[in-house]
């Protein structure tokens, strides 16, 4: 059965400083600074499936506090996001980001707490710059990306040359947002992004761990390549993975136009989007 939906997805933004100062900069207090931003999205849908029906839906309501406690060494991130009560019924918390970050030097860090495993391209990027109105399917519905998990990381920032490399590995508790781990064995994820030239970025991920009591396997790859020469880019992802003895595929690709999509966001910041929805269909 297909049916079509119709999307109208109105994004906005905030970005000051705690207790609204002028200039916008991070306003210092006892211990350390603090700002604070944020993203609110609204869509109107319809859909004229099986039970025909028109919504306004509020998809992110994202409130971001960040601060520093010394200097660029150690600083904190707390993100909730209440609308997703709503869009994720089995989500108890609002709490989607709480993590400390220690960076002992410019080309290492480490983050302890809640925040996104190291998987996916578009996923690690911010809400507020998706080029369309949704991630693709790959976080959209499967989950393999944009999944967050409470745990810790190591990333680096190096460079061999002209050749930029950022790797990224963290050990979770592979159980989702907000959660105890419920089986012995932790779960690992790892990511590792190149750009041999600043046009070109290359990378894979693999996440390996267990599901449940039982301890059903739950892994999964994924390769990325994004190349850009301005105004024109194009990029894609492609996943395969095991959840729940449940094998899949998933695959987007993408070319944009940035003379347009600039356009959009500063003149109209209002997108259209259509989708065909199939059973039994897997890439995203």
């Amino acid at each position: 059965m297909r049916n079509k939906i119709l999307l109208i997805s109105l994004v906005s933004g905030l970005f000051v400083g705690l207790l609204v100062n002028i200039s916008g900069e991070p306003v210092e207090t006892g211990f350390g600074k603090i700002k604070l931003n944020g993203l609110a999205q609204f869509w109107y849908q319809n859909d004229n499936g099986a039970i025909p029906k028109d919504t306004f839906r509020l998809r992110r309501a994202e409130i971001k506090f960040l601060g520093e406690i010394k200097s660029e060494i150690v600083s904190w991130t707390i993100m909730i996001d209440p609308a997703q009560l709503r869009e994720d019924l089995g989500r108890k918390s609002p709490l989607q980001d709480f993590f400390i970050t220690y960076k002992p030097c410019p080309c290492f860090s480490v983050d302890f707490g809640q925040f996104k495993t190291p998987f996916g391209m578009e996923s690690m990027e911010s809400s507020a710059k998706l080029d369309f109105i949704e991630k693709a399917m790959l976080a959209s519905i499967i989950k393999w990306a944009d999944y967050r998990d409470i745990g810790f990381a190591l990333k680096g920032d190096l460079s061999i040359g002209n050749i930029k490399i950022k790797p990224m590995l963290g050990v979770y508790n592979g159980k989702g947002q907000n959660a105890l781990d419920d089986n012995e064995p932790m779960d690992i994820a790892g990511r590792i992004v190149v750009s041999p030239i600043s046009e070109l970025n290359l990378g894979v991920a693999h996440y390996n761990g267990k599901s449940g009591s039982n301890e059903e396997e739950n892994i999964r790859t994924g390769i990325e390549a994004k190349f850009t020469i301005e105004p024109l880019s194009v990029y894609g992802e492609y996943a395969t993975g095991k959840t729940v003895a449940k094998k899949r595929n998933t695959y987007y690709i993408i070319l944009r136009w940035s003379n347009i999509m600039s356009l959009i966001k500063s003149e109209l910041p209002i997108s259209f989007i259509k989708k065909k929805n199939q059973e039994g269909k897997s890439n995203g």
